[in-house]
């Protein structure tokens, strides 16, 4: 039987032990943490009894392959699946905003869901949908050496749009920072 060590037990650890065990390759899997997942996991805050997600707060539907492993080893049944975007936000002065898809087909939800988040001015809320409805055409190459914060400023995205939605996607759904 053929062997082999995964070191780290991240989403792609799991992942690929799951994958090779599944033909029939004897699998070693070591991580460091006391906790498999990588940085996909959440804790009770001790002051406000609070569950916080530390990892990946959104789960796209363009995560084929994530999908299909929280199927492959049944856990699917675990996951709150939304069938519109709903996304809550708490600014650190504890304002609370709302990011929530209408009922239309994507992405008129998400275009209306848009208009009504009130973290944005207006004219935040127009660049962000120029931004979407070019992302199609963008010629990614291009911008290889550019920081997504770069790119962000470059099409003219202010501070605050930033600060109150890019950030908010790239961390939630990359567990990312946008420099």
């Amino acid at each position: 039987m053929k062997k082999c060590l995964i070191v780290g037990g991240g989403l792609a650890g799991l992942s690929s032990a799951v994958s090779l065990a599944k033909q029939n390759v004897n699998v070693y899997l070591i991580e460091a943490s006391p906790k498999f997942g990588g940085r996909t996991y959440s804790f009770v805050d001790k002051k406000s009894g609070d569950e916080i997600d530390n990892g990946q707060h959104l789960l796209l539907g363009c995560y084929y392959e994530t999908l299909e492993f929280i199927k492959s080893i049944g856990a699917t049944n675990l996951f709150n699946f939304q069938h519109k975007l709903e996304l809550n936000f708490v600014t650190r002065d504890k304002i609370k905003h709302q990011l929530k898809a209408t009922d239309l087909p994507y992405p008129f939800g998400l275009f209306f869901g848009l208009l009504n988040y009130e973290a944005l001015s207006i004219f935040d809320k127009i660049k962000i949908i120029f931004i979407f409805a070019q992302l199609p055409f963008l010629q990614s190459e291009k911008y290889l050496n550019h920081s997504v914060e770069d790119w962000l400023i470059e099409q003219g995205q202010s501070r605050n749009c930033i600060k109150s939605f890019w950030e908010i996607i790239a961390v939630g759904a990359l567990n990312s920072k946008l420099k």
